[in-house]
């Protein structure tokens, strides 16, 4: 009995060695299978997102080069000389200005040169808005001019918000201005009232008009 019971156990080893080893090519396939499997489903995914990240860079390249047309088309045959016209015939600190003027052609005005001073500034060349060109750049389609402000300027919150409405608003045939330096000094007028002293510089944009295309 007992050599039989060995002889089976020793003929049962065998048919599990065959079992185990009979599903190793099995297992070896289903490996292979989830495998490939997941590798295209990976690289399907990286398929789509690249076709993704081409279709969102080509509709954001659209949207810009439309942007820029309609840019170019609404300053295209900009008035040159819009600096010379709009901002450097500002008068500045008007009601100080003609406050002294009254006194000084005043008969009881026996003289002051502290007043008279004050006066010639105000009406001369010292506090008015004037331009220098500085360096000149020319692009695709474009030219770009340095512009600036030749001296400090005096100027009331009256000023100021009219000289930035006319750099900053889009009117026709007006050039692209951009506001690069800007400098603000809060200080006393002569008569005592608020007053700043301005300096600024400004970037010129003008497109040709022959560079526009229809959006």
């Amino acid at each position: 009995m007992k050599k039989k019971s060995l002889f089976s156990f020793r003929l049962k080893r065998p048919i599990h060695y065959l079992l185990v080893f009979g599903f190793i090519p099995t297992f070896i396939l289903f490996y292979i299978l989830v495998y490939h499997y997941l590798s295209e489903e990976t690289f399907l995914m990286s398929v789509e997102n690249q076709i993704e990240r081409v279709h969102l860079t080509a509709e954001l390249k659209e949207k810009k080069q439309s942007l820029n047309n309609c840019v170019r088309n609404y300053f295209c045959a900009a008035d040159h000389y819009y600096i010379d016209q709009e901002l450097e015939t500002l008068t500045l600190l008007n009601h100080e200005r003609e406050a002294l003027e009254k006194l000084i052609t005043s008969f009881t005005f026996t003289g002051n040169a502290a007043i008279e001073a004050r006066y010639g500034f105000l009406t001369g060349e010292s506090n008015r808005l004037l331009f220098n060109e500085g360096s000149m750049q020319s692009g695709e389609g474009f030219q770009e001019t340095v512009e600036i402000l030749s001296h400090p300027v005096e100027v009331t919150a009256e000023d100021l918000q009219e000289i930035l409405s006319k750099i900053e608003r889009k009117k026709e045939g007006q050039p692209q201005l951009i506001i690069t330096d800007f400098k603000l000094e809060k200080k006393k007028s002569g008569l005592g009232n608020e007053a700043f002293g301005l300096n600024m510089k400004l970037l010129k944009r003008e497109f040709l008009e022959s560079s526009t295309t229809s959006p």
